[in-house]
């Protein structure tokens, strides 16, 4: 069985659940996803799940850990159990806040009817998500990694949104763990490291 583990970093999204326990599978499933261990990821929401049923954010935390990543795409093998847990998100989310609301939409754009994962379109989305509450540094980094997932091969060029979203919750937070990994593999990507250096020498000592 999974177990609970210190020392992952930040997490900084809360769930729907007063179960401590469920709280704290959350927040590992969501540290998990920033460290691209999406595997561990899915059995630590699914723990959370087990503990609370009714938690939307559980499975919310599970159809997002079973999305393509820049290392691991198009996983098109997870896409069902992706819709399963989002539709049951959906079900269980009349008490979830605007900003969780717009993810569990970001959510059925990605996995929407269709042959795979709609990554363009779940770029898209996410991208206006993050324009519309720019204080909030969780859509920022999903916006920014939907469209490096969408990105595919292509080389993004210096200064895209996804670049200046990073940089903008790195001003704010510069011991997110999650948005200094993206922020790496972004500015080697454009062959500008040394912008991510300053980040990356902090991460050590927070993850």
């Amino acid at each position: 069985p999974p177990v609970l583990l210190d020392g992952l970093g930040f997490a900084g999204i809360e769930p729907d659940s007063a179960n401590q326990e469920a709280r704290a599978w959350f927040a590992q499933g969501v540290r998990l996803i920033w460290a691209f261990d999406e595997v561990e990821a899915i059995r630590a929401f699914q723990m959370a799940q087990r503990l609370d049923p009714a938690c939307a954010m559980c499975h919310l935390g599970e159809a997002w850990a079973r999305g393509p990543t820049i290392n691991l795409s198009p996983r098109t093998p997870e896409l069902a159990a992706a819709r399963a847990a989002i539709a049951r998100a959906a079900a269980l989310s009349r008490n979830l806040g605007p900003r969780d609301r717009l993810i569990l939409r970001g959510m059925q754009v990605r996995t929407r009817p269709g042959a795979d994962f709609s990554n363009e379109a779940y770029a898209t989305y996410m991208e206006g998500a993050a324009l519309r509450m720019p204080g909030d540094d969780t859509l920022a980094i999903m916006a920014a990694d939907a469209r490096m997932v969408a990105w595919g091969e292509t080389v993004p060029p210096v200064g895209s949104m996804a670049q200046q979203l990073l940089e903008r919750v790195l001003a704010r937070n510069p011991n997110h763990g999650g948005a200094i990994h993206y922020y790496i593999h972004l500015t080697d990507w454009i062959d500008r490291q040394e912008l991510a250096v300053p980040y990356a020498e902090r991460l050590g000592g927070i993850a």
